[in-house]
C-alpha cells in the first residue's frame, strides 16, 4: 500500500515514499500552488508553465519540432528542442577550460564528465575486482564484463 498519509485536515492522500508526500505537503503550504490534476500524481509547481511542461509527461504533447529535413523528432521543452539542435548545427558551446585542450561540448554534463578526464580521481570502483574509472559509463561496461558471465 501506501504508508504515507497526508496529516492535513480533509485530504485523504496517501503516498508511496515519503519524499513524495513531503513535496505534497509544499503545496498546502503555500509554495507550490499549482498542483498536477493527474491522478496518482502529487507534484506541484510554482508556477503554470511548469504545470504546463510537467503535463506534456501525461499528454505525450511535443510542441517543439526539428525543423531539420527528414529529421522529424520532437519535444517537450525548448531546452531539450535547444540541445537537440546543436547536433544538426554542430555547435558545441561547452568548451575546455584546460590548457591546451580543445575539447568542447554539446551539454555542461558532457563537459562536466571530460573535465574528470583532467583529474586523476577515480570516481568509480569495481567491487569484483578493484580496478577503478573515472567516467560512469566505462564502469558500468566494466561491470557487464563480470555480470555476464
Amino acid at each position: 500500500g501506501k504508508p504515507y498519509q497526508c496529516p492535513k485536515p480533509d485530504c485523504y492522500k496517501s503516498f508511496k515514499y515519503i519524499n513524495s508526500m513531503k513535496r505534497h505537503l509544499q503545496f498546502h503550504d503555500g509554495n507550490y500552488p499549482f498542483p498536477c490534476s493527474y491522478p496518482k500524481c502529487a507534484k506541484a509547481f510554482k508556477n503554470k508553465y511548469e504545470l504546463k511542461c510537467h503535463n506534456r509527461l501525461h499528454t505525450g504533447e511535443r510542441p517543439y519540432k526539428c525543423q531539420e529535413s527528414g529529421c522529424g523528432k520532437a519535444f517537450r521543452l525548448p531546452c531539450e528542442y535547444t540541445k537537440h539542435r546543436r547536433a544538426h548545427t554542430g555547435e558545441r558551446p561547452f568548451k575546455c577550460t584546460w590548457d591546451g585542450c580543445n575539447a568542447a561540448y554539446i551539454t555542461c554534463g558532457g563537459l562536466a564528465s571530460h573535465m574528470l578526464s583532467h583529474s586523476n580521481d577515480q570516481h568509480f570502483c569495481c567491487e569484483f575486482c578493484g580496478k577503478t574509472f573515472k567516467h560512469k559509463m566505462s564502469y558500468h561496461s566494466h561491470i557487464r564484463r563480470h555480470t555476464e558471465r
